[in-house]
């Protein structure tokens, strides 16, 4: 399994170096101006701002691709033929892809930190409280990576043409998002910790609701599980390939 991570961790490194020097050089953009307000520092910031959006979104974007465009390829088959199962080999993909995934949350994280040293005058790194919502973050994009991955294999297994199948995937992956986001919002809803937008009769929206710790708990439960159950169907679907 490690020497599955192993290869896959630099598989990506070489086929992807340019993501990780974009970002090296993105963060150096941030942090090299001085604290003033000359047209320079200005731009180089605003650069920086743009650049990091660009490599944060294409991180992601790689990420979720990496865990099913390997299988277009005819390297597949030599991958497949491992003696590793089905679930070991998706398993090294979604490692690498949750890797991938929490460097460029990072990455954005702190370029926002340094970026930020113009109104507080002093460079800051990432802390303890800066990386509260990582997990979370994570977890939706996991949720999404297996979704995606299900929804291409069950597509392959339907044989479809190639224009045909990507449109399916991405259809298949939205209906099953929007069962995700309707499961969870009915659960909370049902367990009283989610209530809906309704408008008075001024016609200003009120939202109501309170913060419990089932807010939380239940949206971490729904990911948690549609994650193991994708990736348990996706192991299946692979092993009748």
């Amino acid at each position: 399994m490690l020497k599955l991570i192993k290869w896959n961790s630099i598989d990506f490194g070489r086929k992807y170096l340019w993501l990780f020097i974009g970002m090296a050089a993105s963060l150096l953009l941030a942090v090299l101006p001085e604290n003033s307000k000359g047209s320079i520092n200005g731009t180089m910031a605003l650069l920086s701002a743009v650049l990091g959006i660009v490599l944060f979104q294409a991180g992601i974007a790689i990420a979720m691709t990496y865990c099913f465009r390997w299988l277009e390829k005819d390297s597949s088959l030599l991958e497949l033929s491992l003696p590793a199962s089905a679930w070991q080999t998706l398993l090294g993909k979604l490692v690498v892809s949750l890797a991938v995934n929490g460097l460029s949350c990072l990455f954005m994280l702190q370029l926002f930190l340094f970026i930020g040293k113009y109104s507080g005058g002093s460079i800051q790194l990432l802390n303890l409280d800066n990386l509260r919502g990582i997990p979370g973050l994570l977890l939706f994009f996991m949720t999404i990576d297996c979704t995606v991955l299900f929804s291409f294999l069950v597509t392959k297994s339907l044989r479809l043409k190639r224009g045909v199948a990507s449109t399916v995937t991405c259809l298949l992956s939205l209906i099953i998002l929007g069962a995700i986001i309707a499961v969870m919002i009915s659960l909370m809803t049902a367990a009283g910790v989610l209530t809906l937008p309704t408008f008075s009769s001024q016609g200003v929206l009120k939202i109501g609701g309170t913060l419990e710790i089932l807010s939380t708990t239940i949206p971490l439960c729904v990911l948690l599980s549609t994650i193991v159950l994708e990736y348990i169907a996706s192991g299946l679907l692979l092993n009748r390939r």
